[in-house]
């Protein structure tokens, strides 16, 4: 199990984003694996990325299939995908094999999947985050990515631990 603790010892208000970089072998044909959502989802929203590796303002809807997301080469060769996770508690990366794993999303409102693309690469980067990059022309200070381009960066007061 992973978990993380941040500690702001000022008085100040601390700004701070969060995510995770984790990189899963991929044993096989990447078509045998998917990534399975809880609570059930009909459709995830997608937030676009143009020029990669920036979001755009742009988001799409991908409908899922009893709330699975198969993978293929074809889909990661796309490039990068963010997509929102307000609504998903637990996501579950499984083979048509024996195997899988579970990462939990809470306080993590979006995931981000990709492989290197049309490298058809032995495996796949499910990734948990609490904020997001920066959308294409649109720089700002952390403090000021509370708004609605910056969504999800955390504050919080002086001489408090987040867990």
């Amino acid at each position: 199990m992973i978990t993380n603790r941040i500690n702001n010892f000022t008085a100040n208000t601390m700004y701070y984003s969060l995510g995770f970089h984790p990189a899963f072998n991929i044993e096989g044909d990447v078509a045998d694996y998917r990534l399975d959502f809880a609570p059930e989802q009909e459709k995830l929203t997608d937030l676009l990325i143009d020029p990669a590796p920036f979001r755009s303002e742009k988001e799409a809807a991908v409908e899922l299939k009893d709330s699975s997301l198969p993978l293929s080469y074809p889909m990661l060769d796309k490039g990068l995908k963010i997509y929102n996770a307000d609504d998903i508690s637990t996501v579950k990366l499984t083979s048509s094999h024996t195997h899988s794993i579970t990462m939990d999303l809470h306080d993590f409102p979006f995931l981000a999947v990709w492989s290197p693309e049309k490298k058809q690469a032995s495996f796949v980067c499910v990734e948990a985050f609490r904020g997001l990059s920066d959308q294409y022309g649109k720089v700002g200070e952390l403090k000021e990515r509370g708004t609605s381009c910056f969504p999800r960066v955390v504050q919080f007061a002086g001489n408090v631990d987040y867990f």
